[in-house]
């Protein structure tokens, strides 16, 4: 049988945190590489479609952390 261990309000708040940033880096990241295609006058389109498709993936990560980890619906929670 597995081990059992305790884990810390403020060491699980960090571990989710550290998730949460972990998946979102590479979207945002894009998201900014979209931008400054579009500053130096790249190709728009494909500069614009890279922004949307990493805004969506971001926003969708987003989302479900907040389902999974976060206290969505709870009554008197933010």
């Amino acid at each position: 049988m597995a081990e059992l261990f305790t884990v810390s309000a403020p060491d699980l708040a960090a571990l989710l945190c550290s998730r949460v940033c972990h998946d979102i880096i590479s979207p945002v990241g894009a998201i900014n590489n979209g931008l400054e295609l579009l500053d130096e006058g790249g190709a728009d389109e494909d500069a614009m479609k890279l922004i949307r498709q990493s805004a969506r993936n971001a926003s969708a990560r987003l989302q479900f952390a907040r389902i999974a980890f976060g206290a969505a619906g709870s009554a008197g929670m933010m």
